[in-house]
């Protein structure tokens, strides 16, 4: 049976590749609102249609102090696709096994997480696929719609 998907966390600093076919907004794309703080993480979700979907959820901590982050297990992020309708179509945590010990990161100015992550349709559509970085203090949702073409 082949591999339907696979997984990798780095550490990384500096500039993010900009190719890519769906991609979330970057947050100096954003509005701010007045008197808004600053949120310290930005976060981008890029989608790659091919014979696999290959997605790169990338998170930057923008802030100029030491960024804590806190994970109450080994699941540090979570992305699942949708269909058309909204149904969850795929989810890359399912049938996973993750430590339970808590986990931390210290992140400094221009610090990234990169995920990458790929699932392998099993037909055409519209879908949306959500990333999420699931830190207690400063979690992330990047959303991005996408077309699986026939044939």
């Amino acid at each position: 049976m082949g591999l339907l998907c696979a997984s990798a966390l780095s550490f990384t600093v500096g500039a993010w590749n900009e190719g890519g076919v769906g991609r979330s907004a970057e947050a100096t794309e954003r509005p701010a609102e007045a008197g808004a703080e600053t949120e310290p993480l930005d976060g981008i979700l890029d989608v790659r249609v091919g014979e696999a979907v290959d997605l790169d959820f990338v998170v930057t901590q923008r802030s100029d102090r030491r960024l804590e982050l806190s994970f109450q297990d080994g699941r540090t992020h979570e992305v699942v696709i949708l269909d058309a309708a909204g149904t969850p179509v795929w989810q890359w945590s399912e049938g996973r096994l993750f430590t339970r010990a808590m986990q931390q990161r210290v992140l400094r100015r221009g610090d990234q997480l990169a995920f990458r992550e790929r699932w392998v349709p099993t037909k055409p559509g519209a879908y949306t696929a959500i990333a999420t970085l699931r830190s207690r203090e400063h979690p992330i949702t990047e959303r991005v719609a996408f077309v699986v073409p026939a044939g």
